[in-house]
């Protein structure tokens, strides 16, 4: 039976923890922790925890949990990561995974010396739509793969609080967003892009509120993402794929059960399919069970995430980021 606990009563955490574990019978929902006087104890009445507590740190210090969730803004993740592996427990880290590369492999040194494991919450990954991708990409049915072209465009509103417009929390749509477009392209290829240039719209802040890039791979293959969270657009998600043979094109990989659609043109013949799956959310939940039941690796933990973040420093870079983002007040 896993134990799980949760830093953060945000709405993901009810999709990606509570959801998916109140349809399994091998997990327990133990405990959930918010800062705000009052809000893990109604969150644990609502959603069925058995423990909350007004501090993360009274969570991670519960001897009764045996991974938690990390659902906090990015500054926050390497810290409280840190801490939660150094008291014995496994990691499940929302993305982006830390602040930068090196956050990320001090996160991945915690896990190592404790002998706990961290894992990165890239839930689409396990998904049977972007596994049939991979599989059409690796497979050579698109030839030599030429051009990727990975999108994911969401109104975010700027509403109080909002983390993604606050830098030292770990803000900007490169951090939210463009960190999807980033890995879907990776693990397509299974190769680390090079960032050849990239274009930004900032805020007075030094927020990120656009950000297209364009790189390229070893093996040749050109890639460009785009990501923006300005007015007017509505979970705008596509991964579309060029081959000397033909092209794939992915209508929303990020949550393909809410509706997706994978179309192919190969040899003229034109082809639309979707797949059946549970959430993203319930193959994920699935996999990290799994891969701690037997002591396995999975493809969104060890060295993944900081490349990864590697790659999302190097788009910063190329784009002349203003500012640095700076650990946010833990």
């Amino acid at each position: 039976m896993l134990r799980i606990g949760a830093l953060g009563a945000a709405r993901v955490t009810q999709m990606a923890i509570v959801e998916p574990a109140a349809r399994r019978t091998d997990t327990v929902l133990q405990a959930i922790a918010a800062r705000r006087k009052g809000v893990a104890a109604d969150f644990a009445a609502e959603h069925g925890f058995s423990t909350y507590y007004d501090s993360y740190e009274a969570l991670i210090a519960d001897p009764d949990i045996d991974l938690v969730y990390i659902a906090l803004p990015p500054a926050m993740h390497f810290a409280f990561a840190v801490k939660t592996l150094d008291a014995g427990k496994h990691v499940l880290c929302e993305k982006p995974f830390a602040l930068n590369a090196d956050e990320a492999q001090a996160m991945n040194a915690a896990a190592a010396r404790n002998g706990r494991r961290i894992i990165e919450a890239f839930h689409y990954f396990y998904h049977p739509v972007f596994q049939r991708a991979r599989k059409l990409v690796q497979s050579g049915a698109l030839g030599r793969v030429i051009r990727i072209e990975s999108v994911f465009n969401h109104t975010m509103p700027r509403t109080g609080g909002e983390f993604r417009y606050l830098p030292a929390l770990g803000g900007g749509v490169m951090m939210d967003y463009g960190c999807y477009t980033l890995h879907w392209i990776r693990r397509l290829v299974d190769e680390e892009p090079r960032i050849v240039s990239a274009e930004a719209d900032w805020t007075d802040g030094g927020i990120d509120l656009e950000m297209q890039a364009d790189c390229v791979f070893p093996s040749g293959v050109a890639a460009r993402i785009e990501c923006r969270m300005t007015p007017g657009w509505d979970m705008h998600a596509r991964l579309i794929v060029l081959g000397e043979l033909g092209r794939l094109e992915i209508i929303n990989p990020i949550l393909p059960h809410r509706g997706h659609s994978i179309v192919t043109d190969i040899g003229g013949v034109r082809h639309e399919q979707t797949i059946a799956g549970d959430t993203t959310f319930d193959h994920q939940l699935d996999a990290v069970i799994a891969a701690l039941s037997s002591d396995t690796s999975l493809p969104t933990e060890g060295d993944d995430p900081v490349a990864n973040m590697r790659a999302i420093d190097a788009v910063y870079a190329a784009a002349g980021r203003p500012i640095q983002h700076q650990p946010g007040n833990v």
